[in-house]
């Protein structure tokens, strides 16, 4: 019997020393330690930079976006609505700037004479 409590305190005393050598191992930093902690960073990292390159995407497709409908509105104010109001009134020659103007073909008010009754009739 005493050859049994011998036996059963060497069996304690080891399973304690195990379990200490053990966890002082597991309290000591490993190499494998700081390199899945330099991961875990790299990756932390990477997909910070990813959120912020979408980020800066959306706010150049907000910014075109809103400077096409700007154009727009722009155009639609700043048109006129009746399209007569934009023709120019006629050019009223003096006498001193008639010599200045060519001269116009005859063949050619001929032409667009031909031209016009021809549009006239169709």
């Amino acid at each position: 019997m005493n050859t049994q409590k011998t036996k059963l305190i060497d069996e304690n005393t080891l399973a304690n020393q195990v379990c200490h050598s053990l966890d002082t191992q597991s309290q000591q930093p490993s190499s494998f330690d700081n390199t899945l902690a330099l991961l875990a960073q790299q990756a932390k990292q990477a997909r910070q930079q990813a959120i912020t390159q979408k980020n800066s995407q959306k706010h150049w497709l907000w910014f075109g976006g809103s400077l096409a409908m700007a154009a727009c509105v722009a155009m639609i104010t700043l048109t006129p609505l009746k399209p007569s109001n934009t023709i120019a009134p006629p050019i009223h020659y003096t006498a001193s700037q008639d010599s200045t103007v060519p001269s116009v073909d005859p063949q050619l008010l001929e032409d667009m004479d031909m031209l016009m009754v021809l549009g006239e009739d169709s």
